[in-house]
């Protein structure tokens, strides 16, 4: 479970930005370097199909997650931007909270220099992820609270946040 953060959460709060709460849960990350001033940046694709205002105003029952949705949106990005960049890779990871250590793609100076493509079916593309706020924090988790007792988990995990060395 994601344990909010709240010094870090609170203007992702106000924003209402989704995507700063799903960075552990993302399959994929596009590194760029742009010509123009060599800067660096870094970008997720849209996996997620809901916004922050619909979990906080529970219009959605959870969180519904697609890779080939998230995977394809980073290769537009590209396409689009392909004139501006000096460099891009998308990586992949293994699973949630590991580092992105395997490319995907590689583009340099507007060229394909990489293709390994992640295979992505129907067994494996979709995935739910579970919300609730508490404290207006907002928890997101993998574990569906039917089926597991969720009062503790919630208070396990509430409990290691409040734990001095875990922030």
């Amino acid at each position: 479970m994601t344990n909010p953060n709240p010094e870090q959460d609170t203007k992702a709060r106000l924003t209402g930005d989704l995507k700063h709460f799903l960075k552990p849960y993302f399959s994929f990350r596009l590194y760029v370097q742009f010509k123009k001033d060599k800067k660096k940046s870094h970008f997720y694709g849209n996996e997620h199909q809901c916004t922050f205002s619909q979990l906080k105003h529970a219009q959605v029952p959870n969180i519904l997650m697609s890779k080939l949705k998230g995977y394809t949106d980073l290769i537009s990005l590209v396409e689009k931007w392909n004139k501006d960049l000096y460099a891009a890779t998308i990586y992949m990871r293994p699973a949630d909270h590991q580092p992105f250590d395997t490319i995907c793609r590689s583009w340099y100076k507007g060229e394909v220099k990489e293709i390994n493509d992640p295979l992505i079916t129907e067994e494996n593309d979709n995935r739910t992820l579970y919300y609730f706020f508490q404290n207006n924090n907002l928890f997101i988790t993998t574990e569906d609270p039917a089926a597991v007792d969720f009062k503790t988990t919630i208070t396990n995990a509430l409990t290691k946040r409040n734990t001095p060395g875990n922030h």
